[in-house]
C-alpha cells in the first residue's frame, strides 16, 4: 500500500488519522466521519469569528449550508466506533505482547496472546463485546486490523511512555507515526506459524503507511 502522507497543519490531521485506524476497510464510514469533523469545524469557526459570521452568504455560503444540512448525525458512528477502537486497542496489544515475546524468546505463543486479546475485549462491557470469540477475532477483527495494527501498538506504547494522548493533540502525531513505521519494520521480521506454513506477524505490503507531509 502506497504511503498516505498527513499534513500536521491540517486541522482534520487527528481525525484523518484516527479514521484510518478505526475503519481501514470502509472508505465510506471514514468520509463520513471526516464530513462531519469538517462540519464541526466550519461551524466551530463562525461562531468564534464574527467576520466569518457577518460575510454576505452568496451562492457558495447556501451551497455550504445544505451540505451542513445533509450532514449524517455523529451519534449513529458511536456505538461502532467505540467497539472498533476496543478492538483496535486487542489488536495493537496482540502486536505489543507478540513483539516483547519475540525480542525475549525468539519465538511467539500467539495463541495464548490471543486468548489474553479476547478476554480484554469481552470485559469491556461495549455492545457486541461480549459475543465475540477467537473464531470472529481470527475472521474478522485481526483480518480487519491487521494493515493498522501497526498503528495502534503505536499509539498504546506512545500513550503509556508519555500519558498523553497520541491522538488528542496534533503535537503528538509525528511521534507516533515514526514509531509506527518501526513496529511494523519490526513486526514483518518475525515468523508465526508451524515449520511448513510460516508468515510474517505483519505484512508492510498490506500495511497503511502514514508519514507527516514533511518527511513522507
Amino acid at each position: 500500500m502506497p504511503v498516505f502522507p498527513i499534513s500536521l497543519a491540517c486541522p482534520f490531521a487527528l481525525n484523518q488519522v484516527e479514521t484510518i485506524m478505526l475503519w481501514p476497510d470502509d472508505d465510506v464510514t471514514r468520509k463520513a466521519l471526516l464530513d462531519i469533523a469538517a462540519a464541526d469545524f466550519i461551524e466551530r469557526t463562525a461562531r468564534e469569528d464574527a467576520d466569518i459570521r457577518n460575510l454576505p452568504l452568496g451562492p457558495d455560503g447556501a451551497k455550504m449550508i445544505g451540505w451542513l444540512a445533509r450532514m449524517p448525525a455523529r451519534e449513529q458512528f458511536e456505538e461502532r466506533s467505540k467497539l472498533r477502537f476496543a478492538e483496535g486497542l486487542v489488536v495493537g496489544s496482540m502486536i505489543v505482547d507478540a513483539l516483547l515475546e519475540a525480542r525475549g524468546v525468539g519465538a511467539v505463543d500467539f495463541a495464548a496472546t490471543k486468548e489474553r486479546a479476547m478476554d480484554s475485549l469481552q470485559r469491556t462491557g461495549l455492545k457486541g463485546a461480549t459475543n465475540l470469540s477467537i473464531k470472529v477475532l481470527d475472521n474478522r477483527i485481526l483480518k480487519t486490523l491487521r494493515p493498522v495494527a501497526h498503528l495502534w501498538a503505536a499509539y498504546i506504547v506512545q500513550k503509556a511512555t508519555t500519558k498523553r494522548d497520541p491522538l488528542g493533540d496534533r503535537s503528538e502525531l509525528g511521534p507516533l507515526l515514526d514509531a509506527a513505521e518501526k513496529f511494523l519494520a519490526e513486526a514483518a521480521g518475525v515468523r508465526l506459524g508451524t515449520k511448513k506454513n510460516r508468515y510474517r506477524l505483519l505484512r508492510p505490503a498490506e500495511a497503511w503507511r502514514l508519514q507527516t507531509a514533511s518527511t513522507g
